[in-house]
């Protein structure tokens, strides 16, 4: 869904390249965190019984999974939950 036209894409992007490189990023990591948390957010929603482990999981495996081997994720799954269990 486009709902932008080209001459406002052009002047946003125009705004955004003025910025010096190091504001650029800056935004760039608050939108990766943004829709970090909407992700989990929804996952949240669509898996009340998920304890925030579990979800952190469902995230990896909905961002990453194609890119990964089974044997990836599930090593990816036992250094989480062995992580997440030594800190608690």
């Amino acid at each position: 869904m486009i709902d932008t036209s080209a001459q406002i894409a052009r002047i946003q992007y125009d705004i955004v390249m003025s910025k010096p490189i190091a504001q650029r990023l800056q935004l760039t990591d608050q939108m990766i965190q943004q829709s970090r948390s909407l992700a989990l957010l929804r996952l949240k929603k669509n898996n009340p019984e998920c304890s925030n482990k579990e979800l952190k999981l469902l995230l990896i495996q909905e961002y990453y999974g194609a890119e990964l081997n089974p044997v990836q994720l599930i090593a990816l799954k036992k250094q989480l939950l062995a992580s997440t269990s030594s800190a608690t």
